[in-house]
């Protein structure tokens, strides 16, 4: 008798990667009885399209796997009895989703987990999350889950049981890659085609500029007093100056969970896929600074084709740098050596990004070309498992090997 697994698709859609756990299911519908399960009125099973989005995924790929849907992932769970619950890791650390799956772990469930593209590894210690076995992007993650003493951010962050580990590369990057081969893949543009898309000048520079989520902005300071909201506001006039009087295009890639679609000053556009702007809690633009409707807005499923062609990257504090690592382009961080995120894993956001905090110090770097990629592939290695596009096959592989 075949193993039963659980996969959850998780409580938040990102947008950029909106087929995320799709590969991972039908690898492992061949040697286990998988239930695909959806939080009841998921986007992926029911968006309804008026034409104006940015971004795009077709629903048909989610309804054709027979999703089951829930209000209760622990009562959903006692129904089919599964061996394993498969769910990724982002949000887990909160205390509403740790206690889920601490209760289901109480029902005997066995629970594993992906690591998303950011640090989601580090703030989900098993046993606050309850998880049984954990899907590491990398080795140095792996190391720093299992020994956290010297890690500067995270403090209660526990040692793991690192046989419980598996090193696989992360499902969110795998289309990233050109031999990703699953079927539901973005399409690779050529630098002309996505230029023809967005009526951009094929041989002028190209600044793929990918703001984190500003919704941290409402509270955060900078050591010298500096609001991330006034950091993301110089970001923003640097840019339009540069694309105004420099002939540099500016092509905005919004947080992968949380895309607006037309005018960000029009809040009837906004589109949000964000369980929370399902819920009402957005109800307004999540950009406010002039002038981003000023720049070109990328359509979602088009972020990876802009990391691949532009000539370089401008975030705040965004993870979105380390995608830009592994296609071996550079990126420029608004004072992110300043915030927790900066100290996670060893060096490797020295190594990721060029780090400013003034308009003067990102326009010179910009003009002057100053920035360079520090990308070796064997310090690749060590944060990223693979660059391949087959973490579904790694994460089916170590479930396979796991004696559940």
């Amino acid at each position: 008798m075949r193993k039963r697994v659980i996969l959850y698709f998780g409580d938040v859609f990102w947008c950029t990667v909106p087929y995320s756990g799709l590969s991972l299911f039908h690898e492992l519908s061949k040697d286990f009885e998988v239930f695909p399960v959806f939080q009841s009125n998921d986007i992926r099973l029911y968006k309804e399209w008026d034409g104006s989005e940015k971004y795009h995924f077709n629903k048909d790929f989610f309804s054709e796997i027979d999703p089951i849907e829930t209000s209760n992932l622990v009562e959903t769970y006692k129904k089919l009895g599964a061996d394993l619950t498969i769910t990724p890791c982002q949000m887990q650390f909160k205390n509403q989703f740790a206690s889920r799956n601490r209760a289901l772990r109480s029902e005997g469930c066995k629970i594993g987990l992906w690591d998303v593209g950011g640090s989601d590894g580090l703030w989900c210690p098993s046993g606050k999350t309850g998880w049984e076995i954990f899907f590491s992007k990398g080795q140095a993650w792996k190391d720093k889950m299992v020994d956290s003493s010297s890690l500067k951010a995270l403090p209660h962050v526990m040692s793991e049981d690192d046989s419980k580990i598996f090193l696989t590369g992360c499902l969110d990057y795998d289309e990233m890659f050109d031999d990703y081969n699953f079927k539901l893949r973005v399409p690779v543009l050529t630098k002309r085609e996505f230029c023809d898309k967005y009526g951009l000048d094929v041989n002028r520079p190209i600044i793929a500029y990918a703001p984190a989520n500003p919704r941290p902005d409402q509270n955060y300071r900078y050591p010298d007093g500096t609001s991330a909201r006034q950091a993301l506001t110089n970001i923003n006039d640097t840019l339009f100056d540069l694309s105004s009087n420099e002939g540099y295009q500016v092509c905005f890639k919004t947080h992968p969970g949380d895309y607006m679609d037309g005018n960000p000053s029009d809040s009837t556009k906004y589109n949000g896929v964000h369980p929370r702007a399902r819920m009402g809690s957005y109800k307004g633009p999540r950009y406010l600074c002039d002038g981003f409707d000023k720049f070109t807005t990328i359509s979602a499923e088009d972020g990876y084709n802009l990391y691949r062609l532009c000539d370089f990257g401008v975030t705040n504090y965004s993870h979105v740098g380390y995608e830009f690592f592994l296609l071996k382009k550079p990126i420029i961080s608004y004072g992110m050596k300043y915030t927790n995120e900066w100290q996670f894993v060893d060096n490797l956001c020295e190594n990721v990004y060029t780090d400013i905090f003034s308009k003067e110090e990102l326009k010179t770097l910009i003009l002057d070309g100053g920035f360079n990629i520090n990308f070796k592939d064997e310090y690749a290695n060590k944060f990223f498992v693979q660059r391949s596009g087959s973490a579904y096959k790694k994460i089916a592989k170590s479930i396979r090997s796991y004696n559940l």
